[in-house]
């Protein structure tokens, strides 16, 4: 195949361009797929090690499990272990620490996908709730010495130049 460089007739339909995070170098394709499977994939080591590893393989992962019990329950909400994340895809962790409204966007999508496809009338908008990070930091313990303010819903947390986000605290927190 010939590069993308050497010309040709054009861009061609079925080599689909990645679409990046705005401002960074995350590819939503990429970390959707790596969610996929960790949704699809994921299982708990078991404690015991005389487990066969062939037999793992046929057993339903542990959030495939939690969806269908979510959607038997009409529930609202998937909770997701943030270090189960971690074993599995430690990239993908630290993505999701790094820009996590955007990668929690795409579980969003992910999981809805997923349950659209478990139950195909499904109304049920389902959120992923992610919990038990490796390690976080308490709201009176943020060095105001950095540069970012992050915002969600009715939840904001700042770090910063103290002076400049309290000028636009007002505008950035409106709930």
């Amino acid at each position: 195949m010939p590069a993308s460089s050497d010309g040709g007739d054009g861009y061609d339909m079925d080599d689909a361009r990645p679409t990046f995070v705005w401002g960074t170098n995350i590819s939503v394709e990429d970390v959707n797929d790596a969610i996929h499977r960790f949704l699809r994939d994921f299982r708990e080591t078991s404690s015991s090690q005389g487990d066969d590893d062939g037999l793992h393989l046929h057993t339903e992962g542990k959030y495939e499990k939690l969806i269908r019990q979510v959607i038997e329950v009409e529930g609202d909400s998937l909770d997701v272990n943030a270090r189960d994340v971690f074993d599995h895809d430690p990239d993908l962790y630290t993505k999701m620490v790094r820009y996590p409204l955007e990668v929690l966007a795409i579980f969003d999508l992910v999981l809805m996908n997923m349950v659209s496809r478990l139950k195909p009338m499904s109304e049920k908008h389902i959120q992923t709730r992610i919990y038990n990070l490796k390690s976080s930091t308490s709201m009176r313990n943020l060095n105001p010495s950095g540069e970012l303010l992050f915002h969600h819903s009715k939840l904001c947390l700042i770090v910063g130049n103290w002076a400049d986000i309290t000028l636009r605290w007002h505008f950035f927190c409106r709930y």
